[in-house]
């Protein structure tokens, strides 16, 4: 138990030393950089919107599909005379077919 005690001394002295050696090292990198000038690039902050603009191209398919319904004629053929084409907007109560 006492030859513990005798070891466990200069292990603890040691490792204080060590310790003191990494501190002093930093400190004296943090003033080396304060002494010359040499700082980091700064900006002034100030608070307002941004804005996103994205644009990408690409082609839309849609989930919710729905079925097309076209009016009963005369005869047994319909006759298509005006068709959207491909990737061509729609909205709301436009004529597709």
């Amino acid at each position: 138990m006492k030859l513990r005690r005798l070891l466990a001394i200069p292990a603890v002295l040691v490792l204080l030393a060590l310790a003191a050696l990494g501190a002093r090292s930093l400190y004296s990198l943090n003033t080396a950089s304060v002494q010359t000038g040499a700082s980091l690039p700064t900006a002034a902050v100030k608070r307002g919107d941004v804005a996103f603009t994205v644009a990408a191209k690409g082609e839309l398919q849609g989930g919710n599909s729905e079925t097309l319904i076209a009016p009963m004629t005369g005869s047994g053929a319909l006759n298509l005379t005006v068709l959207r084409e491909s990737g061509e907007l729609v909205n709301k109560g436009e004529i597709v077919a």
